[in-house]
This record gives C-alpha cells, structure tokens and sequence, in this order.
C-alpha cells in the first residue's frame, strides 16, 4: 500500500541517511563536487520520544462509577503493573510510538505464553512488533485504536523445528533468514448476539446459563432487575503456511490483541493517509544537504591568497609566502611608480548567501515539523518554560495517540485476565508487587 512505501521511504530517509537520489551523487562524484549528508531530522525524533519516555506512559485502571468497586480496579491495576514489569511492556510502547513517529505506524501486541520453561502458569504478556510492515489490518477503515477490527494477520518467521511435519513448506527458506520458515498468523473475531440479565446484586449471566440453575439463583436470592441483548464476541488464532491452516486455538476475550500506534492520520476520498512527524519535512533536509555541500565547495573553492602583487613587487618572497602565519607583524614590498602594491583580493559573498539560506532551511524544519528550538533568550526561568510547552504541543499529538493505544492495551488485557488469573494467584502477584 502507500502508507507502507510511505513508511519505506522515510524510514531509510531519516534512519539509514539515504538522502541523496543515486543519479546525482554520483555525478558530483564524478565532478568531484561535496554530496554532504546533514541528518537533522534523526535528532528530532529522538527528541519527541525522549519526551514520550520521560512522561513513562502506563495503563491505568480507574472505576467507572459510584457503583464500581474501588478495591476491584487496584487489584487490576496491581496486577496489570506486574504484567507491564514482567514485560518489559515500555520496550513495546517506545518501539510502536518511534515506528508511528518516523513512518506513521506502528503496533503493540498482547500476548499469552509460559513466562519460562518452568512455568506451569501462562502470564499475559506485552510484546513489542520489531517490524510494522508484517503486519497487514483491514484497510477500508482506520480503527484509531483497533477495537473494531475483525482480521488481522502477522507474518512472522519461525524456527523449522517448530513446525516439523505440520507443513509441507517447512523446507521453504525465510524471506529473512535462511535458517527459518516464514508463516502467517490470522487473528480472526466472530460475534454472536446473546440475551444478557442484570441481577439484583450487580453481577451479569447469560440468560440460558440463569435459566439452567434458576431454582439455586432464586434461592440464593438473586435474580433479574434488566435484560439487554449484547455481542458475544470469540478470537480465532490460525497459523498459515500459506496454502492450510496448521494450527488453530482461541484466544481470549473481546479484542484482536494487535493494538495499533499512529502518528499522523487522514481520510481523504475514501483513502487513509498515515504520515509520520517529518514525512514532510524531507525536501527541506534536501535543500539543506545541498546548501551545507555547496558551502563546503565554495569554502574548498576560494582562494587562499589575500594579495594580488606586481611582478617583482614582494621584497622578502619567503616572508609572504607565510602571509597567512599570524605571528609576522609586518611583510614589506618595492614600491614604485611601474608597480602597484599589494591589491586585497574582493571578498566573496557567496558563503554569506548561502548561510543565510541555511539558517532559512533550517527554521524551516522546525515549522514543518512543530519542533520550535530554543533560542539563546530563552534561557530565563518564564520564557524558557513558556517556550518548552510550545514546542512540546507542536508534537502532542503523536504522544497522545500513544496514550490512546495503551488505554486500549489495557482494555484487551482486562478482557484476557479473567481466562488466565485465578483470584488465589491475582491476590499473590497483587501482595508480592505491593
């Protein structure tokens, strides 16, 4: 898609440097013309992410009413805390949010495995996608969070010892790595419409499951106050070797656990455009590769001798041929009416113009981008501050569609909990973490 050659190009425009089309440099190669490479734009995403890993994002469980219980959501959010901890979950959310910054995507997966071989306890885990260009989600419509997404698939290369005798592919080479196969994982999310009872003590039952055991729930004194028809929803995970399906369980709860980042995002006549910060900003990083190179080539360019002289005008040859060492005081010349003396070589303007253009370009990219520097001025207590929250809005948004994929983090996690935590165990991992 675009959005992905979008991500390609800028990724290898700001990360890997290549900001030079390959015709052209090597002609001034050729020319034996500087082809200056100047990486501004890599310094600015490091920047905002420095201020995403300053704020140190995490998933926050908050009641939703006078209703809820208060010791409930610090439980969760106890044990949600280990779960982050145990992950290592700020990997995951650095790299979804530098991947969103840099290409205008990226993602955070939520997963459930076996913490070490040891274990016989499966955790939920928070897991970073090293690469967003695996991942391939419905493209009709943007989920800003990806709570209403059905399908997504992942590739993902895999040891072949992993999957022996499950696929005839399993002699097929990775398109990374010799050693491995490449699969696919489809998450797959169907719905079926249940009638759902409100009880008299909060709790809520599927109605075919209250009406099995009716006689025990009246007897324990509970019993319907609502009823309301709601979505059911059960997750399919299928690996594909790209012909069969060869493994199939059901993941829990109520959302796809791919939960995407984005940075800057659009829909325009039925397309959605996803950019990152400097997505725009790279013909300004051009232009100033070419004003530093043509700086360089006027610097190398310019002659190093301030004088011109007459023919037999310098007395002392070897005292001017040392005209630039600052510890000769003085360097002396025949004068006559037949020769002229020494003629100050016209300065040439051409560095100041191009400077003055540098310095152009170079605020440029900060307007582009939203980065404003801080100027020498600003290094008093109000200004400097002042200045700070400035520059800090010019790239909020891209912090805050972090913070809005990790609430949705949280919600899959919450959904998952109650398939893997017993009470016994949410109360030791709680107790341990304090």
């Amino acid at each position: 898609s675009e959005n992905k050659e979008r991500f390609r190009q800028d990724f290898k425009f700001i990360i890997d440097g290549i900001q030079w089309d390959d015709s052209v440099k090597m002609k001034r190669a050729k020319q034996r013309r500087p082809a200056l490479t100047n990486n501004i734009l890599k310094p600015l995403v490091r920047k905002v992410i420095n201020q995403t890993r300053s704020a140190k994002p995490s998933i926050r469980v908050k009641p939703v009413d006078s209703k809820s219980d208060p010791q409930v959501a610090n439980l969760l959010e106890g044990l949600i805390r280990n779960i982050e901890y145990s992950s290592k979950s700020d990997i995951a959310y650095d790299t979804a949010a530098e991947h969103a910054l840099i290409g205008g995507f990226g993602y955070i997966r939520v997963d459930i495995d076996y913490p070490d071989e040891d274990s016989w306890d499966m955790e939920v885990l928070i897991s970073p996608i090293r690469d967003p260009l695996n991942v391939f989600v419905p493209s009709s419509t943007i989920s800003y969070d990806g709570s209403e997404w059905n399908d997504v698939f992942v590739l993902f290369d895999a040891p072949e010892e992993d999957y022996e005798g499950k696929t005839p592919f399993q002699k097929r080479t990775s398109i990374h790595d010799s050693c491995n196969i490449t699969l696919c994982e489809w998450f797959h999310r169907t719905f079926k419409e249940v009638k759902m009872l409100l009880l008299n003590d909060g709790t809520s039952i599927e109605a075919d499951l209250y009406k099995e055991d009716e006689v025990g729930y009246v007897l324990a004194g509970a019993f319907p106050v609502k009823s309301r028809t709601m979505k059911k929803y059960t997750i399919m995970r299928y690996i594909l070797d790209g012909t069969s399906i060869i493994e199939e369980t059901e993941f829990p709860g109520s959302y796809i656990p791919i939960i995407p980042v984005y940075g800057e995002s659009y829909s325009i006549d039925g397309k959605n455009i996803l950019k990152g910060l400097l997505s725009d900003a790279k013909d300004s990083q051009m232009h100033y590769n070419i004003l530093r190179s043509s700086s360089a080539e006027i610097a190398s360019l310019s002659p190093k001798v301030p004088f011109v002289i007459g023919k037999g005008g310098a007395v002392d040859e070897s005292k001017w041929a040392q005209l630039n060492d600052p510890s000769l005081p003085y360097v002396e010349y025949d004068y006559s009416e037949a020769i002229q003396g020494p003629i100050p070589l016209a300065r040439d303007t051409a560095s100041a113009t191009v400077q003055g253009q540098i310095s152009d370009v170079y605020q440029d990219i900060h307007l582009i981008t939203g980065t404003q520097p801080l100027s020498a001025d600003s290094v008093k207590t109000d200004s400097f501050i002042q200045r700070k929250k400035i520059e800090e809005l010019g790239t909020y948004h891209f912090i805050d569609n972090l913070a809005r994929a990790i609430r949705q983090v949280g919600k899959v996690v919450v959904s998952v909990i109650p398939y893997i935590y017993e009470e016994d165990r949410i109360a030791r991992i709680t107790g341990e973490d304090g």
